[in-house]
């Protein structure tokens, strides 16, 4: 991830309003986690850059909400019950996917 990419990213993390109290570098270390998780899943060895910001940011979003919460699937507070996934989210999957390179293709050229 570039320092553009970075200071991208982290930009559009800084318009969610959830996110205003968490500190510049949590916010690039879950990004930088969240990067590392899509590049291991989809098998790439460069970062597409900007055409995966809402992804690479989606993912940092999980992450973040996750956080203190590892070993919790459920949650009941009240009336509100939340509920955090173990895998990928079945949102999430098929876009993942859409980016995925076969396992010893390197397909990435022009890509």
């Amino acid at each position: 991830m570039t320092d553009n990419d970075t200071e991208r990213r982290l930009a559009r993390l800084r318009l969610r309003p959830t996110l205003t109290e968490k500190s510049d570098d949590f916010l690039v270390m879950c990004l930088e986690d969240s990067l590392a998780f899509f590049m291991d899943y989809t098998h790439r060895i460069n970062d597409p850059g900007q055409r995966v910001d809402s992804l690479i940011c989606e993912l940092a979003v999980l992450r973040i909400n996750a956080e203190g919460v590892e070993n919790v699937r459920v949650a009941k507070e009240g009336e509100v019950e939340r509920e955090w996934y173990e895998a990928i989210p079945p949102m999430i999957l098929p876009r993942l996917n859409a980016y995925r390179l076969m396992v010893g293709v390197n397909a990435e050229h022009g890509v």
